[in-house]
């Protein structure tokens, strides 16, 4: 198991991949929503690089879908600043993870855009593991009682987590911890990483702060030199990445989204809203109301 023991301290030099650098000069890959990826070139290395993560079973390596699911239980921070931050480094290191394991320099993870279609993708529910690396067991396929234009409300021009009514403070809360919430099972946990879904949501929810970030209207994130950028997020592995490369997608990780526009419309085919219960006894932190989860036991799932 990678323990706090491996985080790097103070200031120190990000460090990557081996062989990988911040940036891609002169390149720029478009992330694709799922229904556009599928059909194009990378669908099968995509999976194919998913399947070898899965099937390896050491947690140090990079090369297994343990090390980023330990990643995310030791080092992310929910509920705080930088929510959003940690993950848009994060979500990039398992894309050069993708395209090590796949050979191709410019595979882009895709997302899903649940505000378009609130139902996993087919190809994520077919069949067992065994034969679909996709699939993973879940207890909910439907997604649209999770999802709100609450953050891209013209009200909401502020950032950083910590303020109320700001934009990372909306978002992470629906819905972001609604789409755990109603998936479940390890959507549910701090080792939600295992679940393929895991980055087309957290793709997406990259998607919506991109879309948020360039909307204008006075919405607006800290300026470059604001001590919120300064200093290093931490993967465990030795691995870190500078926090003033998160400020945008383009200069430091060379992608985009093909649609970076905020959605103005909830899905009509959206199930009623359920009920929620909470089932284990050791549930010690509730930092707000259906946040998915705070440690390695603890979950929130479906009431019956």
């Amino acid at each position: 198991m990678i323990s706090r023991r491996h985080l790097i301290g103070g200031s120190a030099a990000a460090v990557l991949l081996p062989g990988l650098a911040w940036g891609q000069a002169g390149t720029t890959r478009a992330r694709l929503p799922w229904s556009s990826f599928k059909a194009g070139p990378h669908y099968g290395a995509f999976r194919d690089a998913i399947a070898q993560m899965r099937r390896n079973q050491d947690p140090n390596d990079p090369g297994s879908m343990l090390f980023w699911a330990n990643a995310h239980q030791f080092h992310c921070p929910h509920g705080v600043d930088h929510f959003l931050a940690w993950h848009r480094a994060y979500l990039a290191l398992f894309e050069r993870q993708l395209q090590t394991l796949s050979g191709i320099s410019d595979l882009a993870l895709p997302y899903w855009d649940y505000y378009s279609n609130p139902r996993i993708p087919a190809e994520f529910t077919q069949g067992p593991a065994a034969t679909n690396p996709l699939a993973h067991p879940r207890r909910g396929l439907n997604v649209g009682a999770a999802l709100s234009l609450a953050p891209f409300a013209a009200a909401v021009t502020r950032f950083p987590n910590r303020e109320r009514d700001s934009f990372e403070y909306e978002v992470e809360d629906r819905p972001h911890n609604m789409v755990h919430s109603l998936i479940g099972r390890d959507m549910v946990t701090m080792q939600s990483p295992r679940d393929p879904i895991f980055w087309l949501h957290h793709a997406n929810i990259d998607r919506l702060w991109s879309a948020w970030a360039g909307a204008g209207g006075g919405r607006a994130m800290p300026d470059a030199g604001d001590s919120y950028w300064s200093g290093d997020f931490h993967y465990g592995g030795g691995l870190a990445a500078p926090k003033a490369a998160t400020r945008d997608t383009h200069s430091a990780f060379g992608y985009r989204y093909q649609n970076e526009t905020m959605p103005i419309l909830l899905p009509t085919t959206a199930p009623p809203r359920p009920p929620f219960k909470r089932f284990d006894p050791d549930f010690p932190i509730r930092l707000r109301p259906n946040f998915f989860a705070v440690g390695p036991s603890t979950s929130l799932e479906l009431g019956a």
